[in-house]
């Protein structure tokens, strides 16, 4: 999942001041979004890692039918930058994360955990684990699968929840760091990389009016792009994620897993072959 949610955030105080609806039935429980954050938080402090940056985002409204009074802002999503104790974005700028030597072309990456929760019935409490890149703010996230998805029932307790999620996010954190390094690992010629992006288009995993620009970024990257620079896996996915942080909420997450998928390198002699 892309980070969505630069600049267009909202501040825990924020988040403090958003009221909580009632419950729209016998078996659902909202959760106050403050809650939620601040479990996630001293989870992560538990298992000696600090937010570094955080992104809030809330939407949506939903109508007390008893009362009815309008609740604002019941979609939460949001974003946290993750690093070790002590650590500063600074620190992750040159060097890819929790590697003593330099980023390859492209530069390096960050921990980091998305999630979302809606107390208005819509989706349920998700959270993923992954990384995002850490070169000229671009921003795009990369995780695998949900690492929690919880329902908001009566039988919801967030704190456990919570933990659940952050025990598999730690479990996960390692193949992640993987996969972004074979993607730098995973060297492309020019006419792979046409074929590739054909290959994403064609199968509609992204919206056709992103192809043309996500071909400039990447065979024409400006002096500041060093993510798109490198000529291999990891610099084509970042000239493309860097055209997807203008879709919505909603349509940026759902693209960015499909594209996720599609670019694990094992699927990639399949696409140039297309």
């Amino acid at each position: 999942m892309t980070n969505f949610l630069k600049n267009r955030g909202a501040t825990l105080e924020d988040l403090r001041g958003i009221e909580t609806p009632p419950a729209q039935g016998p078996r659902h429980r909202p959760v106050p979004h403050i809650d939620v954050v601040e479990s996630l938080i001293r989870g992560l402090e538990e298992r000696d890692l600090e937010v570094l940056e955080a992104d809030y985002l809330a939407e949506g409204e939903v109508e007390d039918k008893e009362t009815g009074k309008v609740y604002r802002g019941t979609d939460l999503y949001g974003h946290l930058t993750l690093g070790r104790k002590g650590e500063t974005l600074d620190d992750y700028n040159t060097y890819s994360a929790y590697d003593s030597g330099p980023a390859s072309p492209g530069g390096g990456w960050r921990r980091a955990i998305g999630f979302r929760t809606s107390n208005r019935r819509r989706h349920s409490l998700q959270v993923r684990g992954g990384a995002e890149i850490t070169v000229c703010s671009n921003g795009w996230f990369f995780g695998g699968e949900a690492i929690a998805n919880r329902l908001h029932t009566s039988g919801l307790i967030i704190d456990e929840a919570i933990q659940e999620s952050l025990d598999s996010f730690m479990k996960q954190v390692d193949e992640v760091d993987l996969t972004l390094q074979r993607q730098q690992d995973y060297p492309l010629k020019d006419d792979e990389a046409q074929r590739i992006l054909f290959g994403l288009f064609r199968r509609e995993v992204l919206p056709l009016r992103y192809l043309r620009p996500s071909a400039e970024n990447y065979f024409r990257p400006g002096q500041a792009m060093t993510d798109c620079q490198g000529r291999n896996l990891f610099g084509l996915q970042s000239a493309i994620t860097r055209e997807l942080r203008t879709l919505s909420v909603r349509e940026l997450e759902r693209h960015t897993v499909n594209l996720a998928r599609a670019l694990e390198v094992e699927n990639i002699p399949e696409l140039i072959g297309a």
